[in-house]
């Protein structure tokens, strides 16, 4: 497929065909084929390898061997680190801790290995790493220090030689838990295989990696991060109480989790030493807490700064292209952050790095369906680069030469000319329902099941249709009302009173003077929307010589139908017209008489 220009970022709407006399809640159920209720309890021994490594790390801890715990340097590393490290203590081990910093590279290198001997490691453990560490692991075999490998990243076809615990290897039941995920399970492992009780109180901290680390909070994934919200709403840590605090939110959901709690632990890793989050996550003084979090807090706003300016380097860089690769005079940890936001802003697959010592250290972050380690795969089969690499299909990290940008720039374009699809590159609203009907507190409160939200599992959205009643207007605002439901839009949306109003909106409890009320949040609004029934239907008129509304013979001509000519396939997502009004309730190929 040819590609055209980039340039804009739209909304289109993706509307399920649900009966709206259902309840909030029983709608998500019918549109969503994750349903909270099937969440199962992971059997730990079901990730591959668990049963290798188990053994191994009993042994060690009943001889009272040194133990290290290596760990990373964002959120769900250091959680899993902390899980590691008190559910070895509980063994009666006090394990080492060293978390990288990011400019030592990500993963476990051979010197770090050396390092953690010289200080008596007989064992180390990684955590959220090392399912590449082919060098670290010899090394660690020559100096006599056994490796057990704990990482959910994907695998290649040659594994290190020590065990191994990866949910993404063959045989297993379940592939998306996190990092600190993967560290709960062997926790749990340990503690059933030595009598002990399953460490629940750790749960929060996987509750917190899982959301904050972006991973899909489904299945056993969901089952574990409720548990772990539910025990933070009851009884949080100390360092996650400042940082809920020092972060000004008293609602602990996941959208608290992954844009406020969650980037404030992962901006020690970005702009300083993560040393500082892991000490406030395990912290047990709530005066300590607050100090560290303090501390965070501030390092958050800098990294916030920097990120702004980045993006906006990157913006005013950005050459229409279809997958570029940026490099930026900032910290590489602000790397994958802006990656993401630019991404989001061109809807290209994107690449951002830093340049140091004539190599480029970068994270690159995809949009829909394009998978952006395959595409490094395929980088790589063409052109041998780059020679480092490894992450997701919507993340990656890499680093290369930077005599070798040009190469790699080209190569990545001609894959996404060739792979992109027009759905990946606009933004779109994912609808669960309707709201005809006033909601009651009641039906709001319901949807409190789904959290935490994340990814594969998004705060519910729904459609709010019917003419408008303008409640109030004030400096920059008019308050709207739309079936009985009122919420707020700019004052310069075009609505007049009784003119009918889309809106996408999440439904929420608000709290005022101790006074429970439904409001909604508006995702989306609009004063036209064009389903693909009501094109084919207004297309049909067209043919036959019928007036239809403006934007619908806008639509027509921007696809270059005729009235008379035989017609072929289309898609709509090449209408600007169309990116702008349109809504599917299925997929978005229309076939033309």
């Amino acid at each position: 497929m040819q590609v055209k220009g980039c340039g804009f970022k739209v909304a289109l709407w993706r509307l399920p065909k649900i009966d709206p006399r259902l309840s909030l809640l029983e709608q998500i159920r019918a549109s969503r084929s994750f349903a909270a209720e099937d969440a199962i309890q992971p059997d730990p021994f079901s990730v591959p390898g668990m049963k290798d490594a188990v053994p191994c790390v009993l042994r060690a801890a009943l001889k009272k061997s040194s133990i290290a715990i290596f760990g990373d340097y964002d959120c769900d590393g250091i959680c899993g680190t902390a899980i590691l490290v008190e559910t070895l203590r509980e063994l009666g081990v006090d394990p080492l801790v060293r978390l990288p910093r990011r400019d030592e590279g990500y993963g476990i290198q051979p010197e770090q290995i050396k390092e953690l001997a010289e200080r008596g490691a007989e064992m180390i453990i990684t955590v959220d790493n090392g399912i590449t560490a082919h060098k670290a692991v010899a090394a660690a075999r020559d100096l006599g220090v056994m490796m057990v490998v704990t990482d959910h990243h994907e695998p290649k076809n040659l594994l290190p030689g020590c065990p191994v615990v990866n949910p993404k290897l063959p045989g297993s039941d379940y592939r998306d838990y996190s990092g600190a995920g993967v560290a709960y399970l062997l926790a749990c492992a340990l503690n059933q295989a030595s009598g002990r009780p399953e460490p629940e109180n750790l749960l929060e901290l996987v509750s917190l990696a899982t959301v904050a680390d972006i991973c899909p909070v489904t299945g056993p994934n969901y089952c574990l991060a409720r548990k772990g919200l539910l025990q933070m709403r009851d009884n949080p840590r100390p360092g996650i109480r400042s940082l809920a605090e020092a972060a000004g939110t008293n609602k602990l959901d996941g959208n608290s989790l992954g844009w406020q709690i969650g980037p404030r632990v992962n901006a020690a890793g970005r702009i300083g030493d993560p040393r500082a989050a892991y000490e406030l996550i395990t912290a047990k003084d709530a005066a300590a807490a607050a100090v560290i979090a303090g501390k965070l807090d501030k390092m958050n706003r800098e990294r916030q700064k920097l990120v702004k300016t980045a993006v906006d380097e990157c913006l005013k860089k950005y050459d229409g292209s279809c997958f570029p690769v940026f490099i930026i005079g900032h910290p590489h940890g602000i790397a994958g952050v802006v990656a993401g936001r630019v991404a989001q802003a061109v809807r290209r697959p994107v690449i951002v790095g830093a340049s140091s010592g004539g190599i480029i250290t970068a994270s690159g972050r995809s949009i829909g369906e394009f998978d952006l380690l395959g595409a490094l795969d395929e980088c790589r089969r063409l052109t041998g680069l780059p020679e480092k690499y490894g992450g997701h299909r919507q993340a990656a990290g890499l680093s290369f030469d930077s005599r070798d940008l040009p190469k790699i720039q080209r190569a990545l374009n001609e894959i996404a000319v060739s792979r992109l699809k027009p759905e990946d590159m606009v933004e779109w609203v994912e609808l669960d329902g309707v709201i005809n009907r006033a909601l009651s507190l009641d039906e709001v409160k319901e949807l409190d099941i789904l959290e935490p939200c994340g990814l594969e599992n998004p705060v519910p959205v729904f459609a709010l249709t019917g003419p408008a009643s303008i409640v109030r207007e004030g400096d920059g605002w008019k308050l709207i009302s739309v079936n009985n439901v009122n919420f707020f839009v700019s004052s310069e949306f075009p609505v007049a009173a009784g003119q009918t109003v889309y809106a996408a909106v999440t439904p929420y409890i608000d709290v005022y003077q101790n006074i429970e009320r439904v409001a909604v949040k508006v995702v989306d609004v609009r004063t036209v929307s064009v389903t693909r029934d009501l094109l084919v239907k207004a297309y049909m008129a067209w043919r036959q010589g019928k007036a239809v509304e403006i934007y619908e013979e806008k639509i027509f001509s921007e696809l270059g139908l005729s009235k008379t000519k035989q017609n072929s396939f289309v898609n709509l997502l090449e209408s600007e017209t169309f990116r702008k009004f349109g809504a599917f309730y299925n997929d978005g190929i229309v076939k033309k008489e």
